[in-house]
């Protein structure tokens, strides 16, 4: 761990920058079988609450600002694919953009973070309680089934993305 960063992803995106590998898209999955269907469920960093859903039973796409085109359209997509709830956020808050995406935006890739929001809803998060039976394997399931059905979408239509 470094600087809020997972050092596999920077040095993954540190190599393939290297190698001049072409990435159309890391989507970065983290922390998505946390969910409640509680209103209240969901908390967020300070002055964003407002803005977003109050019931923790929903997955977040996440980007910077350049790359919310994208985004918009990923979630479009993704949406198509599952009724799932899902929450598209584009912003430059290192809050967001500290996840395992972030160092392949910073090497000027297209990438997108996914997540249930981790230690915001889950209070579990990254500790000993953090257990099998604290996480919610059908709406697991169905969020999965949606984002490899959107994964394959993207890869056979790779224009989607330029």
């Amino acid at each position: 761990f470094s600087g809020g960063v997972q050092m596999g992803s920077r040095v993954h995106a540190d190599r393939s920058r290297a190698r001049g590998d072409e990435i159309v898209l890391m989507i970065g999955v983290d922390s998505v079988g946390y969910y409640k269907h509680e209103k209240g469920s969901q908390n967020y960093p300070p002055l964003v609450g407002a803005l977003f859903p109050s019931t923790g039973n929903f997955v977040v796409f996440a980007t910077d600002k350049p790359h919310k085109q994208l985004l918009d359209r990923t979630v479009a997509l993704f949406q198509q694919q599952c009724e799932f709830p899902t929450v598209g956020v584009a912003t430059n808050s290192k809050q967001i953009n500290r996840a395992d995406h972030a160092p392949f935006l910073w090497r000027g890739y297209p990438a997108l973070a996914l997540s249930d929001t981790s230690e915001f809803r889950n209070p579990h998060y990254h500790s000993s309680s953090d257990t099998a039976e604290t996480l919610d394997y059908d709406s697991m399931t169905r969020m999965a089934d949606g984002f490899i059905r959107t994964v394959r979408v993207l890869a056979d239509a790779g224009t989607v993305l330029r």
